[in-house]
């Protein structure tokens, strides 16, 4: 910021977006996000494994982790039940200790697993649906990017006399024409709205006009072909046969679907 390093630890995550865009801001606020939620997860679920630790019922076979697993919970009273029904788990109290049967203490560590499952569906759709798009909209009424100063304008005119005819500077027709014809209309309202400030920046300016032909939504298969075309030249260098044939199939067929679509557009 200002040509200086950002602190590690004084940086926001509001911050982020105007360094790497919304994108940079909504990924850190996830991990954090996360964080939160794993943290309160393992507060609900490190009850089962305390109690793993604490028991002894699985032999020992030299693997730390054994200890850590729902089958290592509860004691026997002969030492060799394998029926939940005779397996207990210790309770210490003030009072000395207690047997406390495993199907009892089971239904709870399962209640709160699925506790736990719950907050981690939750927060995934809290995030999704609800975060997001209000970190998205704050960001972009925040920061200021080149959409801010731009306008889409559809259903232009398709044609109209002389609109191919180019001036000294490469420039046809109907982008000059458009391009005056928008400069007077934001003129006209700007002059309805009789706002000082606004009359103080001198007349509105169109500084860049670009032309895209939509062709109804064939811009996309008119990227797909062009890359099949790429796609059959590394085939035909490389010496694929197969992909070649495979490739001028697609290309054919695509080719044949923008010529139908194109003539409706005339």
């Amino acid at each position: 910021k200002n040509g200086q390093w950002l602190p590690i630890w004084g940086t926001s995550t509001n911050e982020l977006s105007g360094i790497g865009g919304v994108g940079t801001e909504l990924y850190f606020r996830f991990l954090k996000t996360l964080g939160l939620c794993f943290l309160y997860m393992a507060c609900l679920t490190c009850i089962s494994v305390a109690f793993n630790v604490a028991s002894d019922f699985a032999p020992d076979n030299g693997q730390a982790l054994t200890k850590t697993t729902i089958g290592n919970v509860g004691a026997s009273v002969t030492g060799s039940a394998l029926s939940p029904n005779e397996r207990f788990i210790i309770l210490k109290s003030t009072s000395g200790c207690e047997g406390t049967p495993l199907t009892t203490m089971t239904k709870i560590i399962g209640w709160l697993d699925f506790v736990a499952i719950v907050i981690f569906i939750a927060t995934l759709a809290w995030w999704r649906f609800v975060a997001v798009p209000a970190i998205a909209k704050q960001a972009d009424e925040d920061d200021t990017t080149v959409k801010d100063f731009g306008v889409e304008i559809d259903k232009l005119p398709r044609h109209f006399e002389g609109m191919e005819v180019k001036n000294d500077d490469d420039i046809n027709n109907y982008e000059t024409e458009l391009t005056q014809h928008l400069e007077e209309r934001m003129a006209y309202m700007r002059k309805l709205h009789k706002n000082p400030r606004l009359e103080a920046t001198g007349l509105p300016k169109v500084r860049e006009l670009v032309l895209v032909r939509d062709c109804n939504g064939q811009l996309e298969k008119k990227k797909t072909k062009e890359t099949l075309v790429q796609d059959v030249k590394i085939a035909e260098y490389c010496k694929d046969s197969k992909t070649v044939a495979k490739k001028r199939k697609m290309l054919v067929k695509i080719t044949a679907e923008l010529d139908k679509k194109w003539k409706r557009t005339e």
